[in-house]
């Protein structure tokens, strides 16, 4: 024999007499579907009572008795008699949302064994395994969802006051970035970040993700180009001090770190265990479209509130990457999931070599163009720029200035262009604030 799929008529029948006794709660349960409702005749029933209050009908036994009739309805119910039933075992409608959770879980319950079924039928056909895991992860996300009421105007105010006063921005740890931006990133927004080759997107994007899970959000970094233990390195080196080339013999065989910059580093990498495990997700094994969006959205169920990619160009669509029609699809993809589940995106975007052939090789949103929807799809577009990149290879004797220019091209919540300027250290590879920078070295000065 088998197992009855879950229900509970009784918080089914509880639902139905609670409105009945009380209309003013039909519009609060407006987020529970008709098919929520196990029993066919109380199917019927909730989408009578939904269509009698949006005509502004009153819905009480008379009139709900009335409508069934009329539309042929009544004895699938089970007559008049059951619908006063219905009244006589519901005393009041204090606890019909306590009710009508319980009919959406097990409602939910009946959707997970279905979606486990298809899920197992699909997996011994032909489909590929990314494809059935992107449908399955889809799917599961959309369950366990009790959602409030319908947003309206005092979310639209509330909304409102935080876009004017910046707090709903996500900041970077760059003061003069952040102020650029108007607070800082579009937080629950798609925002780009995107540069020629060397540049050090990858390092900013760092920067930023270490601030935001100093602040206790957790990030996951889709890492595409660099291993895991590339990005831990590099972290662990800024933070110590102390370059990696250090720990690698020179021309000469010479090793420049010490015994102590080797534990300096080494207590930072222990650090970095610790705290990037529960607030830095890095996933470095995965380059198909599907299979990141399948672990992204396991990782916002598990608590990830900022997805980062790093970067665009190198996400394979169907065995392809770096096309504009492929470009554009991983870009319309993840903006999707980014306002499906209102986390906060950060795309690492490559630039195409045609800057270079201008004299002034600065970006321009025309350079994103070349990849696709980006430049249409994003909240926020910066460009990376460092010239002492360009004058080097013009000059070798040329002296740098460790000046870079984030370039805020496009941000749909303030004046652009804009331009913030940080610190260089291209022997950590990192990003520092150029205040903080100006303060360290006056500190060194006076001492």
């Amino acid at each position: 024999m088998s197992t009855p799929a879950p229900h509970s008529l009784e918080a089914e029948r509880a639902v139905l007499g609670s409105v009945m006794l009380d209309n003013t709660t039909i519009d609060e349960l407006a987020h529970l579907p008709a098919e929520a409702f196990y029993a066919e005749r109380h199917r019927v029933l909730w989408s009578t009572i939904n269509r009698l209050n949006t005509t502004g009908s009153s819905v009480d036994l008379v009139t709900l008795t009335d409508d069934l009739r009329v539309k042929g309805n009544l004895e699938r119910v089970g007559s008049a008699p059951y619908l006063m039933g219905l009244l006589d075992a519901t005393p009041t409608a204090a606890y019909v949302h306590d009710y009508a959770r319980t009919v959406l879980q097990h409602h939910e319950r009946r959707r997970l064994i279905h979606l486990c079924l298809l899920t197992a039928k699909n997996a011994g056909g032909a489909d590929p395994i990314d494809a059935i895991l992107e449908t399955h992860e889809a799917e599961l996300t959309n369950l366990s969802r009790y959602q409030a009421l319908e947003r309206g105007p005092n979310d639209y105010h509330r909304e409102a006051l935080d876009l004017i006063t910046g707090a709903n921005a996500a900041t970077t740890g760059f003061v003069d970035l952040d102020q650029v931006l108007g607070g800082g990133l579009v937080r629950g927004g798609y925002n780009v970040i995107a540069a020629r080759p060397s540049m050090g997107k990858s390092a900013l994007l760092r920067r930023v993700l270490t601030h935001r899970a100093s602040r206790g959000e957790t990030c996951s970094l889709f890492s595409i180009d660099q291993g895991g233990g590339d990005v831990y390195a590099l972290e662990a080196a800024m933070r110590a001090r102390t370059p990696l080339f250090w720990y690698r013999p020179d021309r000469r065989g010479r090793i420049r770190a010490g015994s102590e910059h080797r534990a300096r580093l080494e207590a930072e990498l222990d650090h970095l265990r610790d705290v990037w495990s529960e607030r830095v997700r890095i996933h470095d094994s995965r380059a198909e479209l599907n299979s990141i969006l399948a672990q992204a959205r396991a990782d916002i169920r598990d608590g990830s509130t900022i997805i980062a990619i790093d970067h665009a160009q190198s996400i394979m669509v169907d065995g392809k990457s770096d096309e504009t029609n492929v470009v554009s699809r991983v870009s319309r993809s993840l903006k999707a999931v980014c306002r499906e589940y209102n986390v906060t995106l950060v795309l690492l975007s490559q630039l195409g070599r045609a800057l270079e052939s201008r004299d002034d090789k600065r970006p321009r949103l025309s350079d994103l163009r070349q990849s696709g929807a980006i430049e249409e799809d994003a909240n926020s577009v910066l460009f990376l720029f460092r010239d002492d990149y360009y004058q080097a290879l013009i000059d070798p004797r040329y002296a740098p200035t460790n000046i870079a220019e984030v370039i805020v091209a496009k941000n749909k919540l303030g004046p652009v262009p804009q331009i913030a300027k940080l610190t260089w250290r291209p022997e950590y590879a990192a990003f520092e604030d150029m205040a903080t920078v100006a303060q360290q070295h006056r500190a060194e000065t006076a001492n």
